[in-house]
């Protein structure tokens, strides 16, 4: 009996030993397993919802991601290949007659301009080698900052703009990149092709990503499910007019006038949301607007004052059928500034301009400008309209507490 207890606890001890060695290997202790408790998964954003339908022409893709069960260079290699960055389809998907995009107007297919050779072929096109020690095999390194400017124009374009306006980014002051925010997965693909990177589920940057409480204000408590962060924070917003499309369409290269006056506002997924603008002049004097929701690198810690918004001339503008955007005035060209609404059947007077000889002139536009609604926004809802007439005066805060979103 005694026999049998000593074999039957040496049998004991084996298998815990055994277990052991399955779950570690090595045998050693990770200290850091024990310090670091599991992340929690990402809460799901306002803006991009993706349980919700979407826009004529888009498909909500199904959830999950699998690049991270992808292994091998092979397979990311092959995800990549359904990249926007790859695609580059983006462009091509809101040029196109089907969107009502600028195609109606040049009769061009997307396939003949210039503009189509923007997308990157291989990990080369942004990642660069990086010198070999001996006995290294060939790898290639990070992604620079300046990488990332040389595609992205317009975010170039607006950062050259706010060095001249002396204002700054919030985020960009904290000395954050591209990819403290973007996600692998975004750029390098993850399987499945996406139209744009406004296709609800295909961009993972969103503010409660890391803003996950948020202070418990009047302003807050008023617009919650109803305002987006980005509609009051985002203190800039680039916009384009004048864009060129017979030079964009003959060399690839974008001549257009940057504008950072104007933040518009849209309607996304029945949130009021920050938006740009880009027009269009094409050779035989007919202009195209496009209306598009704008996530701004151009965001300011503290949001915007009530009557910014509220009853502010840009709002009685559009209620009487037509914003005054810009005007030649005694042979000067000026414009407003300000939060402007993007409401349906309301003219947006604009002075477009030729560039010619190196040089902007007024152009006789070719009747009204035909107007796009891009980038899955709509004009602002009725119901938003309304409140945004109505005079709201700034409410005393008091002591604020921190809540989840």
């Amino acid at each position: 009996m005694k026999k049998l207890f000593i074999i039957l606890l040496v049998f004991s001890v084996l298998g815990l030993i055994g277990f052991s060695l399955a779950a570690n290997p090595t045998g050693r202790t990770n200290p850091a397993e024990k310090a670091v408790s599991p992340p929690k998964p990402a809460p799901a954003g306002k803006n991009l919802p993706t349980d919700k339908s979407a826009p004529a022409g888009l498909t909500v893709p199904a959830p999950g991601d699998p690049m991270k069960t992808q292994t091998g260079d092979g397979q990311r290699q092959e995800a990549f290949k359904t990249s926007l960055h790859h695609t580059g389809r983006g462009l091509a998907f809101w040029y196109g007659k089907e969107q009502k995009g600028l195609e109606l107007l040049t009769g061009q297919p997307y396939e003949k301009l210039a503009c189509k050779q923007c997308h990157i072929g291989s990990c080369q096109g942004c990642h660069q080698p990086v010198k070999k020690t001996k006995g290294q095999a060939d790898r290639l390194g990070p992604v620079d900052q300046q990488t990332c400017l040389k595609c992205h124009d317009r975010l170039a374009a607006l950062q050259q703009q706010m060095r001249e306006g002396k204002k700054e980014d919030v985020h960009a002051a904290l000395g954050m990149t591209c990819l403290d925010c973007h996600t692998s997965r975004e750029m390098h693909g993850d399987g499945r092709i996406y139209d744009s990177q406004k296709q609800p589920g295909a961009m993972d940057a969103r503010c409660d990503r890391c803003h996950e409480e948020i202070s418990d204000s009047y302003s807050h408590r008023k617009h919650v499910e109803k305002v987006s962060c980005q509609a009051c924070h985002a203190h800039t917003v680039l916009s384009r007019t004048s864009t060129q499309f017979e030079i964009l369409g003959r060399e690839g290269k974008r001549v257009s006038v940057p504008q950072t006056d104007w933040v518009f506002l849209m309607n996304r997924g029945g949130e009021l949301t920050a938006a740009g603008l880009e027009s269009w002049v094409l050779p035989d004097g007919k202009t195209f607007m496009a209306f598009a929701p704008d996530g701004s690198h151009g965001i300011g810690k503290t949001g915007r004052k009530c009557g910014e918004c509220h009853a502010s001339p840009w709002m009685f503008q559009a209620q009487k059928g037509k914003v005054n955007l810009s005007w030649i005035e005694k042979e000067e060209l000026k414009k407003g500034k300000g939060l402007v609404p993007v409401v349906e059947g309301v003219i947006y007077d604009l002075v477009h301009q030729k560039f010619e000889n190196g040089k902007w002139t007024p152009l006789e536009a070719a009747g009204p400008a035909t107007v796009q609604f891009a980038g899955t926004g709509g004009p602002v809802a009725e119901n938003h309209f309304r409140k945004m007439l109505k005079v709201k005066s700034e409410k005393p805060e008091g002591k604020e507490k921190k809540k989840k979103k």
